[in-house]
């Protein structure tokens, strides 16, 4: 068949149903922006969360790049800036460790304005050296000299360099505020490199110095096979990439932060959000263009009387809904960005306990903006397909017997010895279309499924769970350092100040007080042997690690042996303790720890599992562990009992920085605070932990907040009542987003039930003037149409009340189980609520909707449809 050329006309028609029908116009913009808006605010939170976390984690790394190479020659890191494979090459060159600070290690470096970018080294106050006496270095690093941070200020600065001590006087031009690494960068300029080279000559291979070789932090160009595309490269210059003890070793490393490893589990949940978001926009979109086709069916058979084609009428609908898509799309992109933009830091809020300093960042990424608007668009098209054919198939007599949906319906009539009743009417009359009356409901259903178990799962939301978890006691009291994970207890300067304690002890109603004493990296002249077998070393930023056959790292102390992990504590410490395995008698523990002869062995408690295998332990009930102080052996202890540690056992609640900074895989091991005073030089106070008469609690609360802010602000606490804070925040989280995507699926079902209405009011309006010229009145009219949304409404609603509670009990529970601070508890008031909420809005919609769109009288109407 030939079809004729009448584009133009073909659009101008698009045009004038366009603007004629602005009812549905707006229930469209409305419908594809609140499509947009979701799944922009959901991408926006989405991808926010996950750059925030991982800048965070960046930042306790030291650096953003996708990897880093080390000991490279000046000519290899020629040809690596002239490789095809970076897009981004930083220039480090290491000259060692200052060797005249404190407690603290610096790590003297030359880094170009790329590496200082890359590893956070740019100086935010000041500027960078230029000088070829100025250096730039953290705000810890000028705090363990003793230098104020001050522009100008003067910088003694050692360092030992093939066994002769070097010694400079350097001018302070910038400084930054340190991260979490135990480890500053101390930056010097180019021209200090240029005056000095005869210091920087290579001569790693000979005696592996690090001073005069080349390090370089990298952005690739593709993040695809990193670890093969650094071997490859190392092996095209000359170097070996894997052999540690081959002259010509280029360590290499994949940054894990930058690049995690993809999470299947996390791709199917987005996955499963984005297909439950395009059925729900298409639940909405669909239902306004088929009520919007059926409304105008008899101008589309007209089409198709003067010679249209099937495709020029699917043409026109689809024109109206790009038309409506350039309208409604930039609208929900803009909403939704700056409503996931608003809802981001409370997300981010729930995890303000263990990221202490945690950067809350979203920036208007191209990748949120193209991504929801893509997801719309194939909403938009899939919701619009069969509309659009629909138009286009009715044939010219088709549209002109249509009125309504009655018209093409074919039903067994039925005789009732009362007549035809109002209810059985407004029964039947969900007949007339099955499938828009199915899609209504499933998407009042979904609001309602969807909000209940979003009750559900913040209901069951455990408290007595989350603080048995992470504490023990009412309150534990700790440096501020240790409350903070981009820092940690890992220094001497990190223990809490004796004065302190003795302040919270003169307090009244305190109970149960004990003393928690810990190791440092400090510490490195005490060391333990315990069976250890080291299969590898390897130096990181001054400090050595062994590494197990097994790939578990242990920091090495002095001697080459473990440092571990090392405990002191009171009484009160010990009687809190959870003992699984050995001697479980308390009174026979506080001998033997007495004797000073015995330790137990701890393993941190996995989150709500208030158990462990015997194999997470590193030694045997009875097993001999021997104490080296300065390389001599100094105690042996006996493991009497093995215990699972709680938070404010080895830390603070939600914080592990210090454990893993400082003995990293090695074991826990837990001895009298007397043994620890004597093995230690300088015992340090990790934490006091007591409890409280209730009768003052919020008295206690009110001191230490008063005491940190005026006494001591290194000090810091944590408490009970904080810890229900902090489940209070996490069900807000819930809360917020799970009733974001509820209420927007709410309004969609919403406007859906109006449309249809509305719709329904107008294409039947010849159906309606026939019953009221037989005998109908204008009352029994209404009460049908209300009818009808009453029973959408309770359909809908009984049909969520019984799915919220199936999956309640089924996949919300599943969920439950899987998460330790979860205790399940089925709630369906939230359903029968919302199924209320439905009721009166389909009470009151058809009452006004008559009111507005069904007017005139009879014989106005009969001729108006003829």
């Amino acid at each position: 068949m030939l079809e004729n050329n009448n584009k133009k006309i073909v659009d101008k028609l698009a045009k004038r149903s366009f603007f004629k029908n602005k009812m549905r116009n707006i229930a469209a913009v409305t419908a594809i922006a609140l499509t947009a808006l979701l799944f922009t605010s959901i991408i926006t939170i989405g991808i926010g969360a996950s750059q925030s976390m991982t800048l965070t984690s960046q930042k306790q790394k030291g650096s953003k790049a996708d990897a880093d190479l080390r000991y490279m020659t000046a000519d290899q890191f020629q040809k690596l800036k002239e490789s095809d494979m970076v897009e981004t090459v930083g220039e480090r060159r290491p000259i060692g460790f200052l060797s005249n600070t404190n407690h603290h290690n610096v790590e003297l470096d030359y880094m170009d304005a790329v590496e200082q970018e890359l590893t956070f080294s740019v100086p935010t106050h000041g500027k960078a050296p230029r000088a070829a006496n100025e250096i730039a270095t953290t705000d810890r690093a000028l705090e363990d000299l003793g230098i104020t941070p001050e522009v100008g200020a003067k910088i003694p600065v050692e360092f030992e360099l093939r066994g002769e001590i070097h010694h400079f006087d350097m001018v302070l031009s910038g400084w930054w505020e340190a991260g979490g690494m135990p480890v500053s960068m101390m930056i010097v300029s180019e021209a200090f490199m240029t005056e000095n080279d005869a210091l920087f000559p290579y001569t790693y291979r000979q005696d592996l110095e690090m001073a005069g070789t080349y390090f370089s932090d990298i952005v690739l160009k593709s993040n695809a096979n990193i670890q093969d595309q650094l071997f490859s490269f190392i092996r095209s210059v000359g170097g070996e990439p894997e052999d540690r003890e081959d002259p010509d070793y280029i360590l290499s490393a994949v940054n894990q932060v930058t690049n995690p490893p993809l999470n299947m589990k996390l791709v199917i949940g987005i996955a499963g959000f984005a297909v439950l978001f395009i059925i729900c926009g298409y639940l909405l979109i669909y239902n306004i263009f088929d009520i919007s086709v059926a409304q105008d069916i008899r101008h589309y058979g007209l089409l198709r009387t003067v010679g249209s084609s099937k495709k020029q009428i699917r043409q026109m609908v689809n024109r109206q809904a790009v038309w409506l898509s350039c309208i409604g799309i930039p609208i929900g992109l803009i909403l939704g960005f700056f409503l996931g933009k608003s809802v981001l830091p409370s997300v981010m809020d729930m995890f303000a306990n263990t990221n202490k300093g945690i950067t809350v960042e979203v920036s208007p990424n191209p990748i949120i903006f193209i991504g929801a608007a893509l997801f719309a668009v194939i909403t938009v098209y899939l919701s619009v397909r069969k509309p659009a054919k629909k138009a286009s198939r009715i044939s010219s007599l088709e549209a002109s017997r249509y009125v309504g949906d009655s018209a093409v319906c074919k039903k067994k009539t039925s005789k009732r010895k009362n007549g035809s009743r109002i209810t059985h009417m407004a029964w039947a009359n969900l007949g007339r279309n099955k499938t828009r009356t199915a899609f209504i409901m499933i998407s009042l259903l979904l609001c309602t499924v969807l909000l209940n178990s979003v009750f559900v799962i913040a209901g069951s939301f455990d408290t007595d769970k989350w603080i048995k978890s992470l504490s023990k006691t009412d309150f534990i009291i700790a440096s501020s350092n240790t409350f903070n994970n981009m820092k940690g207890f890992i220094h001497h300067d990190d223990a809490l100040d004796e004065n302190m304690v003795k302040a919270v002890e003169e307090q009244p109603g305190v109970i149960d007080g004990g003393r928690l004493f810990k190791n440092t990296l400090d510490d490195k002249s005490v060391s333990f042997d315990y069976g250890f077998k080291i299969v590898d070393t390897e130096e990181s930023d001054g400090y050595s690690y062994g590494i197990t056959a097994e790939g578990e790292s242990f920091t090495l102390a002095d001697d080459k042996r473990p440092m571990c992990n090392a405990f002191g504590m009171s009484d009160a410490v010990l009687s809190r303790m959870t003992i699984v395995n050995g001697e479980k008698d308390l009174n026979v523990l506080r001998e033997k720890l007495a004797e000073g002869n015995y330790i137990i062995e701890g393993v941190s408690e996995v989150r709500g599992s208030g158990n462990v295998s015997v194999k997470e332990y590193n030694c045997e009930i009875g097993q001999k562990v021997d104490v080296y102080v300065d390389g001599k052996k100094a105690k042996t202890f006996t493991v009497l009992a093995q215990a699972l540690l709680n938070d404010v056992e080895y830390e603070v609640p939600s914080i592990n920085t210090g454990v893993v900074q400082v003995g990293n895989d090695s074991p826990y091991f837990y001895m009298s605070q007397n043994d620890f005073e004597t093995i230690y030089q300088n015992p340090t106070l990790l934490s006091y932990s007591f409890n409280i008469d209730p009768e003052y609690e919020m008295q206690m609360e009110e001191f230490l907040d008063d005491y940190i802010q005026n006494e001591n602000p290194n000090g810091s606490y944590n408490s009970v009542s904080l810890l229900k804070a902090d489940v209070k925040k996490t069900q807000q989280v819930v809360y917020v987003i799970g009733g974001i995507i509820g209420i927007v699926m709410g309004i969609a079902g919403i406007i859906n039930f109006i449309n249809m209405v509305i719709t329904s009011i107008i294409t039947r309006r010849h159906e309606f003037a026939a019953m009221q010229s037989i005998g109908m009145t204008k009352k029994q009219l209404n009460r049908m149409m209300t009818l009808e949304g009453i029973y959408y409404a309770l359909g809908a609603g009984i049909l969520g009340i019984i799915s919220s509670g199936i999956l309640g009990v089924t996949l919300v529970r599943m969920i439950s189980s899987n998460i330790w601070f979860m205790t399940f508890h089925l709630n369906i008031i939230p359903a029968v609520i919302i199924c209320v909420v439905f009721l009166l809005i389909a009470i009151i919609v058809p009452t006004i909707s008559l009111k507005i769109f069904h007017k005139g009288s009879i014989v106005e109407q009969l001729r108006e449809t003829e």
